[in-house]
């Protein structure tokens, strides 16, 4: 049995408008404000240049670009060695440490993206370093 689709006429498309999102800004600037979110940001940006430097060092791997402001603030994607298999790495890194992290194929090279974030602490980083170790073998 089929059905007709029906769309309603104030439909531009498929879906509607919902304007929550819209609605929360004020208070997500007001949080920003109070919280000092431009020291946070500074806080984040700074676990990041670390731990690119390590996983670097860990993997001996040139960086794609270089560890300054200019080129990334809280989010990196950094090579892994080559033949790394990113779904066991992926899977053990969350298996065994908890840690769930973005490690994807791009052509030929394997990469891994870590982030940071206002609930993120130097231990984290501490604790995906140790897994890292582990799990490459080096």
């Amino acid at each position: 049995q089929s059905y007709p689709v029906v769309v309603g006429h104030e439909l531009d498309s498929f879906g509607y408008r919902d304007p929550s999102a819209w609605l929360t800004v004020p208070k997500a600037i007001e949080f920003m404000s109070d919280n000092n979110w431009q020291a946070e940001r500074e806080r984040c940006q700074d676990m990041i240049l670390d731990v690119h430097a390590r996983i670097s060092d860990l993997t001996g791997e040139q960086p794609i670009c270089p560890a300054t402001s200019d080129w990334f603030r809280q989010m990196a994607a950094l090579p892994l060695p080559s033949g790394t298999n990113t779904t066991t790495l992926k899977n053990d890194l969350y298996g065994h440490f908890q840690i769930e992290i973005p490690i994807l194929e791009l052509g030929d090279k394997c990469y891994i993206r870590p982030s940071a974030q206002g609930y993120n602490q130097p231990q984290d980083y501490d604790l995906l370093m140790r897994g890292l170790t582990e799990l490459l073998g080096k």
